[in-house]
């Protein structure tokens, strides 16, 4: 009653002070009327307050969700002695969720309709419970049996009626074995009879500083920093304070690989042709390399991948010269994570200081105008280059300077390349004929279309259409020249096209195991000036017989002719 006299004394003061309206423009009306709901917004709170603070005597109210009020803080410890109510939670007095929930769970443990309200008969089992005295109904007269000694009210549930933990699992990422992200979702299942109270997280298996959060199926969870296992702990907690653990692990993976031991260094040896760039990392990864600084990984040429992908890391690069050379590495891990910066693996080729010849083997691959071009041959010929010169180095005891190769788009075409700018029908159809003049053509496409060999240089030509043709010091001053097909580019490169000279053409002579990598070591021994063996010689050498290369060699006369060419001086 203490409320009410309080509402309606306020109110009287409120109405002693009416909304002036004469002269009082529209805007000063609307300001009084937002000061009135503000002050009966103030008057709504005090009420609530004050019915909250009343004295509990008995039940006496339906209570219902949003109530809040002595009976409803009454109801809540009854709850927390029955074990029914949030273990760390207050009796604050307002009716909320957990509120909700123990009454329906006390209501069914004492056979009571399960409504989830306090309704007559629920208040009845209550202020048993309570030991008090439900109020007089004065409207209704009490059945002859209420009128008896209630009864004994059921002892409560002894501590030990729910000590089994909730049912509790978690799942990282999906069951994902590993990730690259430190952020993981992380799937939860926690079932129990009587809900589950609160969840907490960690990184480590004590949870010191970890608080208490409501149950949720899923959570956003970092991992602890660094690659390598981890484990997520969790626990549930149900309402009676019955705790269940789970934890599962997953392999973070979210750092770049580290490079170490790049190689090599310093300065090599003079007449240094080839190297093999090498370096380690801490970790499986891929490795590719680019001439030019600040390459993305994913822009280097798959061509330039070094060999292995555990942690050691090598590939050759070739047709060097004396200078100075950068490479700039980067890695990527299996999960992806790539380098965003190089390791530069940088040396010098000493310059040569004795005495040597100025006679070079220049290397042309010529493609004709009409059809295209294939990077395997590129680099096909170029790892063959390498190993032509080191066959040299190792059958003669000596070899020759190699210049960088060059990649050529002659101005004719294919037919005209290889049948001359008016083919006979004969040669059109048969392209194991060369009618005209190939090797002429070849000549001048790599010579801007003049017709001209360069002096003290051995042009050594990989181009369309052809077999093999070569001349020593044809004009004068040790100009030469050696031309062999693509019937040797096909085979040798693993790429073949539909309008290339295949190598069969040759009857298999040339072509044993299908790679004839004889023929350019023949003809280019026809550019430093050996002749086709006579039948003087007892044994097959490679200007006899070059099918099975790299097996046939030169006879002495044939390697101290070599040796006696301006090439290998």
């Amino acid at each position: 009653m203490h409320a009410k006299t309080f509402f309606v004394a306020i109110g009287i003061v409120i109405l002693a002070s009416p909304i002036k309206t004469q002269g009082a423009t529209t805007q000063e009306l609307l300001q009084q009327i937002a000061n009135l709901q503000s002050q009966i917004a103030t008057l709504q709170s005090q009420l609530t307050q004050l019915k909250a603070a009343q004295p509990f005597s008995s039940f006496q109210q339906t209570l219902r969700m949003t109530d809040q009020n002595a009976e409803v803080k009454k109801l809540q410890e009854i709850l927390k002695q029955e074990g029914l109510f949030c273990r760390n939670c207050q009796a604050t007095g307002y009716f909320g969720w957990w509120t909700k929930a123990g009454l329906m769970n006390f209501q069914q443990r004492y056979g009571l309709p399960i409504t989830g309200t306090v309704n007559d008969q629920t208040k009845t089992k209550l202020n048993q419970y309570a030991g008090v005295n439900a109020p007089q109904q004065t409207q209704q007269p009490q059945p002859q049996q209420q009128t008896q000694s209630p009864p004994t009210p059921a002892p409560p549930p002894s501590s030990g009626q729910d000590s089994i933990a909730p049912s509790f699992s978690i799942v990282i990422n999906d069951g994902a074995s590993s990730t690259n992200n430190q952020d993981v979702i992380i799937r939860v299942e926690c079932e129990d009879p009587s809900g589950g109270e609160a969840m907490r997280f960690s990184n480590f298996s004590t949870f010191t500083n970890e608080p208490w959060g409501g149950a949720e199926a899923g959570k956003l969870w970092r991992l602890s920093s660094g690659d390598g296992l981890k484990t997520v702990y969790a626990q549930c907690q149900d309402e009676k304070g019955n705790i269940a653990n789970a934890s599962d692990s997953i392999t973070l993976d979210a750092l770049s690989p580290v490079t170490s031991s790049p190689g090599p260094t310093g300065t090599l040896a003079a007449g240094t042709t080839q190297a093999t760039l090498s370096l380690t990392t801490n970790e499986q990864a891929t490795c590719r390399y680019a001439q030019t600084p600040n390459t993305d990984y994913d822009m280097m040429r798959d061509a330039d991948t070094f060999s292995g992908t555990n942690t050691s890391h090598s590939i050759i690069v070739s047709t060097l010269s004396p200078g100075s050379y950068s490479f700039y590495v980067r890695c990527k891990d299996v999960m992806g994570n790539k380098n965003s910066f190089d390791t530069a693996i940088s040396f010098n080729i000493a310059s040569i200081t004795t005495a040597r010849t100025s006679f070079f083997v220049k290397p042309y691959l010529v493609y004709p105008a009409d059809k295209p071009m294939y990077p395997q041959y590129e680099i096909a010929v170029n790892s063959y280059l390498t190993e032509l010169q080191n066959w040299y180095k190792d059958k003669v005891g000596a070899t020759f300077t190699l210049k960088p190769l060059v990649v050529v788009r002659s101005s004719f075409n294919y037919l005209t390349m290889r049948c001359g700018p008016t083919p006979t029908e004969a040669c059109v159809n048969d392209l194991s004929k060369l009618e005209g003049n190939w090797g002429m053509y070849m000549n001048m496409a790599i010579h801007n279309g003049q017709e001209q060999w360069e002096a003290e240089t051995a042009t050594l030509v990989f181009g369309a259409g052809g077999g093999g043709f070569a001349g020593a010091n044809v004009y004068s001053n040790y100009t030469a020249y050696a031309i062999t097909g693509d019937w040797v580019l096909e085979p040798i490169s693993g790429i073949p096209n539909t309008w290339g000279i295949p190598c069969s053409y040759s009857d298999g002579w040339q072509c044993v195991e299908g790679v004839p990598k004889g023929s350019p070591a023949h003809e280019l021994g026809h550019a430093f000036g050996l002749p086709h063996p006579g039948e003087q010689y007892a044994s097959q050498t490679i200007m006899q017989w070059h099918g099975n290369f790299p097996s046939p060699a030169f006879l002495q006369q044939e390697i101290d002719a070599l040796k006696q060419s301006p090439f290998f001086k």
